[in-house]
């Protein structure tokens, strides 16, 4: 079976993910334009439907954090980033008229 061009597994989207959005620096609290893209299209969201997006969604709130952290500042950066993320995905499920 040869797959041109296949959708990656959930895991391989967020590991690409964590390797441009994940590590760079981001004011904490506001996701821009240019963010949101950048997830959007590392993703592949356009590509999905509401059930792979809420897959993806619940996924991503499993792995993006250590939920066994103590509360610092590298902790909240990453709740940060995952609310971000989260965000984008929600707004792609509501595009295709599903409810989050």
């Amino acid at each position: 079976m040869n797959e041109t061009n296949a959708m990656p597994t959930n895991f391989q989207l967020i590991r690409e993910l964590k390797k441009t959005y994940g590590s760079r620096a981001h004011t904490p609290g506001f996701l821009t334009d240019g963010e949101a893209e950048e997830i959007s299209k590392t993703l592949r969201l356009k590509e999905m439907d509401i059930l792979a997006l809420r897959n993806l969604r619940d996924f991503t709130v499993a792995i993006w954090t250590d939920h066994d952290q103590d509360r610092n500042d590298e902790s909240f950066r990453k709740m940060d980033e995952l609310s971000a993320i989260t965000h984008v995905i929600d707004m792609q499920i509501v595009s295709l008229g599903g409810e989050v």
